[in-house]
């Protein structure tokens, strides 16, 4: 005994045995520590683990719990790109709870937050409640679909926290687009940011809601009546706001009453549809991508550089506004546009008939010199059906409007950050390298460094 004690074989495996357990030991103790101090850090290029700065100070103003309850089979769309950005909010904020809950196995808490749909995510603040669609979560424009989840998420937060809620009304009876069937996407949005959104028929009421705290008026098709109008212009007078698009139509009748209404306001619309053959979208003249002028509204849009489509727009002329209010333009046309006068015929400027040259004014404000403005007018409500939102800044230019009318912050606006794909091109040789490096050379290395410390140990 005494002998297999001062062995050699005794001393080196007592030696292995100490050095394992005092690796095992310091592992144990690093993971306390990291546990307790956690030290994150993102080598992806694109950024795509790092949260956004307004998303930063949203979770850093938390002073309540919220709960995110993120309805997802395991390994369903979106789950895994869902599960590591709402780990980050985790990490974010000592308030913020993640949940992921498959609706199969638990359908009866799904019942409960009444929701239908795979890839629905619930965030909940005391009785304050948002719901967010898997929809929501990406970017379809263009032939890959990008994953956009951090904004959806912040707005809903940022709406949860929201002091209180505010109602925008959608007017019908004017055969206007139908919120349902054509701004269903619009619709969803709004309500994600915590607005109250509703609808109501003035020729049937006969006033304007008193909750009503924004009036949206999209694309109407038939005439403005004169009690109608009254009625409008007493709402903007007694501090009401307005947002109104109106769609270039065959017949002017059509919009009777809508252009006299405007034009009490210092706006004058052209019975004429915006031709832009230096800027628009895939070389449909009639199609401008109009030029965003700087605003509150517009800051994060341009900082962004994302662009806007207007189809079937007409032009507008800024008239002399009423006292104390001033006009600002906030989309223009390019100078090589033209308003064209004949809906018939082969677009071609004919000067004298058509509206022009540009550019042409297609979006301005009404209001006082400083703060919101009371009237939002645009030549175009095609923008916002949901075959068309989705396009860059169409959806982030009409909330951040919406936002900047109601006196609130204008809404984050976060670019989807993608892994980037880079190809790697080889030389012939290069590749022989890589190959033979490979399949030859790091099995060589390690029989090398095997055999050397072999022969170090016969040799003691």
């Amino acid at each position: 005994m005494a002998r297999w004690l001062r062995s050699r074989r005794l001393r080196y495996g007592g030696n292995a045995l100490l050095l394992a357990v005092a690796v095992l030991g310091i592992l144990v103790l690093l993971n306390v520590v990291a546990q307790e101090h956690r030290w994150r850090r993102d080598l992806t290029s694109a950024g795509r683990f790092t949260l956004s700065e307004q998303t930063r100070k949203a979770l850093a103003s938390l002073d309540r719990e919220v709960q995110i309850i993120a309805f997802f089979s395991p390994g369903g769309p979106g789950e895994g790109e869902v599960r590591d950005l709402l780990e980050e909010y985790e990490h974010g904020s000592p308030y913020i709870r993640v949940r992921f809950v498959d609706p199969d196995k638990d359908p009866a808490l799904a019942q409960a937050y009444q929701v239908t749909r795979y890839g629905t995510t619930v965030l909940e603040m005391g009785p304050k409640r948002r719901t967010v669609q898997l929809y929501e979560l990406y970017d379809f424009e263009g032939s890959t679909p990008r994953f956009q989840g951090e904004q959806a998420f912040t707005s809903a937060l940022l709406s949860l926290m929201a002091a209180t809620e505010k109602t925008v009304y959608f007017m019908e009876g004017h055969r206007q687009r139908d919120l349902v069937a054509e701004m269903a996407f619009l619709r969803a949005k709004l309500t994600g940011d915590g607005y109250q959104v509703k609808t109501f028929n003035v020729g049937r009421s006969g006033k304007v809601p008193e909750d009503c705290d924004l009036l949206v008026v999209a694309g109407p098709r038939a005439p403005l009546q004169e009690s109608e109008r009254q009625l409008l212009t007493e709402y903007l007078r007694a501090g009401g706001r307005v947002i109104l698009m109106l769609d270039p139509l065959r017949d002017p009748k059509d919009v009777a009453g809508w252009d006299q209404f405007l034009v009490e306001w210092g706006v004058r619309p052209h019975h004429a549809v915006v031709v832009d053959p230096e800027r628009n979208y895939f070389m449909d003249v009639m199609s401008p991508v109009p030029i965003i002028e700087y605003h509150p509204s517009t800051e994060s849009i341009i900082r962004g550089g994302q662009a806007m489509v207007l189809p079937g727009c007409r032009p507008f002329e800024l008239l002399e506004p009423p006292q104390d209010l001033h006009l600002v333009p906030l989309l223009r046309s390019s100078p090589a546009a033209w308003g064209e006068t004949s809906f018939d015929e082969t677009p071609s400027y004919d000067h004298g008939t058509d509206v022009g040259p540009g550019p042409l004014v297609l979006g301005v404000l009404v209001g006082p010199e400083e703060g919101p403005a009371q009237l939002a007018v645009f030549g175009s409500s095609a923008f916002l059906i949901d075959q068309i939102i989705r396009f860059q800044g169409n959806c982030d230019f009409f909330l951040n409007l919406v936002a900047w009318m109601l006196g609130e912050d204008v809404k984050v606006s976060i670019r989807p950050r993608n892994p980037e794909f880079r190809m790697v091109f080889l030389t012939a040789q290069q590749a022989r390298m890589v190959f033979y490096g490979l399949t030859a050379g790091l099995p060589g290395l390690v029989f090398l460094v095997g055999a050397v410390i072999w022969w170090r140990r016969r040799r003691l």
